[in-house]
This record gives C-alpha cells, sequence and structure tokens, in this order.
C-alpha cells in the first residue's frame, strides 16, 4: 500500500508530503482549498496523462513521488509489468513534467514509461472519483470482479476451459496451416489429373522422330516411287538406252582386255571391277524396294496409308499438346510426372491427416462449449448472490429505489473466459430500467456503488489502495453514517484514502489531513497538514458548525470523535 506522497510544484501546492497508513485516511478542508490537487498528483504516479498546466507558475518542473510497500504478494506480478524491486519489497514512482510538456517517469530509479506506470498502478490503487472510475467503468472488469467472487467454483471449471481452448486453438492453428483442406484438395485434383494425362501419353524419347519420319514417307510416298524407278530405270532397267549397269560391265569386260595387253592398268581393273559389283548390289536392292513400293499401289493400300497418316498426325499432336504443358520436351515432361507423384502421395497423406485434426476439432469444440456453459452457470448462481448483497448495501448508502444487476450475455466468440459477457447494471431512481453502469453520470452514485459492491467482494479483492473522491455526494444524516461505518469496514486490513466534506465519514479517521489554501507574500499556497487528536476535533467541529465554532460544536464533535473510536474497536 501507499507509504507516502511527495508533491513539489503542482498547481497552488509548493510543496507537501503525505504519510499515509493503513486504515482510512481523510482528507478534509474548504471547497476549493485543493483537496482534489492531491488525488491529481496520485493520478500522474498511476500513469494519468501530465499537463503542462499542472506546473506551477514560476516554476520550471513539477514532479511527484509516491512510496508503496508492496508486500510479497504482488511481487512476481509487478517485476512482470517491468519493475525492478529490490529485497526491501519498496517500490519508488517519480513522475516529472515540465512547463514546456515535456516530463519522465521512473520507477526505483530506472527510466519508465506512463504506460508502465497505468498497468503498475491499476495493481496498486483503484481511484474512484468523478471523472475516474477506471473499475467499474471497464465492462471487461465486471467479469473479472464476478469471477474473483466465485474464485472458488469457477477456478477449476476455468482451468479445464483454458486447457480445451488452448489445444482447440492449437489444432485450429494446424489446419489454418493446412490451407483449411480447400486449397490441398484443389492441387490434388489437379496433380492426379496431370498425373493420368502425361501416364495415359505413355511416352518415349524416340518415339516424335520415327512417327515424323513415317509420316514424311506416307506423305510423300509417289514422289518416292517415282524416284526409285527413275534411279532402277538408270541403273538396269531400260529399255529405250543402255543402262548404266550395262555399261559399266561392258567397261569392265573391256578393261579387261587392256589390262591383258598393259600390266600397267590392272589397279584400274580393280576399281572398274569394284564398281561394277557394288552398282550390281545396289540395283538389286533398289528393285527389291521398288516392289514394295508396287506392292501398294492399289486403293486399299493407299486409303490404309492415308489413315495410318491420320493416326500419326493425331499422335504428334498429342506429344506436341504434353511436350508444350510439361517443360518443352518428353524428357521435360517425365521429370514432371515423378515430381507430380511425389507431391499426389505427399498431398493424399495430408488429408488424411486434415480429416484427423477436423474430427480432433469437432470434439474439442463440444468439449469447449460445455465448458462454457459450466462456467456460465457458475457466474450465474454467484451473480445472484453479489445483486442481493449489492442491492442491500445500496440501500443502506441512501439509495433505497436503486436497482442492481449482474447482466450475463452471450457473446459472439469465447475464449478462456468462456462465452460470457459480464456488465453491471443500475437503476439509480425508481421506475427506470437498469443500464450499463459505465454511463451512470454521477461520480456520487458511482463512489456509493463502488462502496456497495467492495463491502460485499472485500475478501475477494486484493488491490490494497482504494480512493474515494466525492463519495459524500448528495447525502447526509443517517445514509452519512451508513456510508461512514461501511468505509471503516472496508478500510480494516486495507488502505482507504477518502476526500469527504462529512463529519459522520472525517470522524471514523485513522489518519487525518487538513488541506487549507493561504495566501503570502502576493502569492496562494496549498498546504497539508496531518492532525493530531484536538485538531481532529477541531475540524470536525468546523465540518458540523460552519466557520463559527462554538463549544457546543467541540463538544458534539469530540463526542463524534470517541464514537468513531469505539466503532473502529467493535469492528477491529
Amino acid at each position: 500500500m501507499l507509504q507516502s506522497l511527495h508533491i513539489k510544484n503542482i498547481a497552488l501546492i509548493e510543496e507537501a508530503e503525505l504519510r499515509v497508513g493503513e486504515g482510512l485516511n481523510i482528507l478534509s478542508g474548504e471547497t476549493g482549498a485543493g483537496k482534489s490537487m492531491i488525488i491529481d498528483s496520485l493520478g500522474l504516479i498511476l500513469g494519468g496523462k501530465a499537463d503542462k498546466d499542472i506546473v506551477r507558475a514560476g516554476q520550471d518542473t513539477a514532479m511527484v513521488t509516491a512510496v508503496f510497500d508492496i508486500g510479497q504478494a504482488r511481487r512476481g506480478l509487478l517485476t512482470e509489468l517491468g519493475a525492478d524491486i529490490g529485497d526491501d519489497d519498496m517500490l519508488i514512482i517519480t513522475r516529472q513534467v515540465s512547463a514546456a510538456g515535456k516530463g519522465s517517469c521512473r520507477i526505483n530509479g530506472t527510466a519508465a514509461t506512463a504506460t508502465m506506470l497505468k498497468q503498475i498502478g491499476a495493481v496498486l490503487v483503484d481511484i474512484h472519483g468523478q471523472h475516474e472510475h477506471q473499475s467499474l467503468s471497464s465492462q471487461p472488469k465486471h467479469m473479472a470482479l464476478l469471477d474473483k467472487f466465485a474464485e472458488t467454483a469457477a477456478a477449476p471449471v476455468k482451468d479445464k476451459l483454458a486447457e480445451a481452448v488452448r489445444s482447440y486453438r492449437e489444432v485450429s492453428r494446424k489446419i489454418a496451416a493446412m490451407g483449411e483442406g480447400h486449397a490441398a484438395a484443389k492441387r490434388l485434383e489437379m496433380l492426379t489429373y496431370q498425373e493420368a494425362e502425361i501416364e495415359g501419353a505413355n511416352l518415349a524419347e524416340w518415339e516424335e522422330q520415327r512417327l515424323e519420319n513415317r509420316r514424311d514417307a506416307l506423305v510423300n510416298s509417289v514422289k518416292i516411287r517415282e524416284l526409285a524407278v527413275s534411279v532402277l530405270e538408270l541403273l538396269h532397267q531400260s529399255e529405250t538406252s543402255g543402262t548404266a549397269l550395262d555399261h559399266v560391265t561392258k567397261a569392265e569386260a573391256q578393261m579387261q582386255e587392256l589390262a591383258k595387253l598393259d600390266a600397267a592398268t590392272a589397279g584400274m581393273l580393280e576399281a572398274l571391277s569394284g564398281v561394277a559389283a557394288a552398282l550390281g548390289e545396289a540395283c538389286r536392292d533398289i528393285h527389291a524396294y521398288a516392289e514394295t513400293l508396287t506392292d501398294r499401289e492399289d486403293g486399299a493400300a493407299r486409303g490404309a496409308g492415308t489413315a495410318e497418316i491420320d493416326r500419326i498426325e493425331a499422335r504428334l499432336d498429342q506429344l506436341h499438346g504434353i511436350k508444350k504443358k510439361y517443360g518443352g520436351s518428353v524428357a521435360a515432361a517425365l521429370e514432371h510426372l515423378e515430381r507430380v507423384k511425389t507431391e499426389i502421395q505427399e498431398l493424399r497423406g495430408a488429408s488424411a491427416r486434415l480429416d484427423q485434426l477436423n474430427a480432433e476439432k469437432r470434439g474439442l469444440t463440444k468439449l469447449v462449449s460445455e465448458a462454457c456453459g459450466e462456467l456460465s452457470e457458475v457466474r450465474k448462481r454467484y451473480a445472484e448472490v453479489i445483486t442481493a448483497g449489492v442491492g442491500a448495501a445500496l440501500a443502506d448508502l441512501g439509495m433505497p429505489d436503486a436497482v442492481f444487476e449482474v447482466e450475463i450475455t452471450r457473446g459472439s466468440a469465447f475464449g478462456a473466459n468462456g462465452f460470457d459477457r459480464v456488465e453491471f447494471m443500475l437503476s439509480a431512481n425508481k421506475g427506470e430500467p437498469p443500464k450499463p453502469l459505465a454511463k451512470i453520470a454521477s461520480g456520487g452514485e458511482m463512489s456509493r456503488v463502488m462502496l456497495a459492491l467492495k463491502s460485499v467482494l472485500a475478501d475477494t479483492d486484493d488491490i490494497g489502495t482504494f480512493i474515494f473522491d466525492e463519495i459524500d455526494s448528495g447525502i447526509s444524516g443517517r445514509t452519512a453514517q451508513m456510508v461512514a461505518e461501511k468505509l471503516s469496514g472496508l478500510a480494516r486490513g486495507r488502505q482507504i484514502i477518502c476526500i469527504t466534506h462529512l463529519p459522520q465519514i472525517a470522524a471514523l479517521a485513522d489518519t487525518h489531513f487538513l488541506i487549507e489554501k493561504y495566501s503570502e507574500a502576493d502569492r496562494t499556497r496549498t498546504s497539508v497538514t496531518a492532525l493530531g487528536e484536538e485538531d481532529c476535533v477541531h475540524e470536525l467541529a468546523r465540518l458540523t458548525g460552519g466557520a463559527k465554532i462554538t463549544e457546543a460544536t467541540m463538544a458534539a464533535a469530540r463526542e463524534m470523535k470517541r464514537q468513531g473510536r469505539e466503532l473502529a474497536q467493535q469492528k477491529g
């Protein structure tokens, strides 16, 4: 809890220090004396907005320093939030603001940010005032308060739910990584088609050239026959003139005669004999080839040739299409087929895994839904207890017609906190429907609702310091006494800092500070004084009787203080 608050050059406060203790700490003083400056200064420590206008006129900087004793219970949490805490469990927070608009924050001497102060401050202090309802104005905080109150029953259900949600999100993440299955299924469908297309083509690297050769031969068959017959006639079968073979044969015979007459021509004879032999063999081959062409001359043969050309052209078109789609060559298409087969195998395995994950997700969805429903029932049971307790407390606090409700509705999604949406609702006046608590305009009403809630939830909230500003707005008499008693009861084992104008509340102070404004040397200053016993009585008399203090008001103030001590002893 807060040990001390040192303020320097904040508005009218030149320098002041409050050493606050456990229990009920009261701040009182005339209207406009500067009580709200104390709360504003503490707000800076808790990460509030730093406006350069708060710097005291004529000064360059303003500074606030707060010392907290955090205790062992909050040490771990505050360390996680970035606080460097020593062995003494003390936390010193300093906030400085310059007249130029610049500022700095330090936690135990280490530079920090306003965001860090806000996070740390939310663990240490709860402020409730006309313009700062940081707990009750936050709808998510309502669920946290309800769950804290229902912790015994809710904790095991929340643990079960958290584990189920964690597993659900992990499975969902894995499914998402696999593209929810749709993209994988489309990919598998495409690859399966490619596999069938390429395999169905029965590709061979040598086939295309062979087909082209065969096609060319069939297409040019007439020209081929004409050329073959002409060659054969020239070489061997001419009826009108001597053939090449005839001439070579005659030349060979004459060369033999010549060789007999001149031995020098023997080599020539040998060469000519070779030509005659080769020419004879060529004539026989060409004749046989020409005979095959002759066999194709009938119409049936020509029709069969045309059909074969059509088949060849169709096959070549198929091969060209496959090549164009899959890499530009038969070899590239075959390589693509191997890659396709490998990926199909992987995707088929992934499809089976995806089916398994989707089955797991369906099971976890059911498990999460059941746990959410169980948690919702726990909340509804404990919400009835809170509703009754807060309603009774509000009646005691001067709001007899108030209707307090804990509205639990189902949200659009679920998480570790279930699928509930929890919101505190209030109707402050008879005949008005309950509305969200955050929309209530009256700071006094909000403070009393918080006080009522805190009296019901006292044993479940671990924040050590509460600040109530204007909690006495619009109340007096018996209601003021009830507010005072509830504050005093709530302060047992905690620390409450309360600004008040009511003597009934001030009389129960464990520590009382008087805030005064005065003029000196053409300057206005605000002072903060910790009051002793007699000064407390005098302040109570002022709060009771106004500016004129009589023996009667002093006597009444002493009696009020005595009764306050007795009440504190009873509650202690």
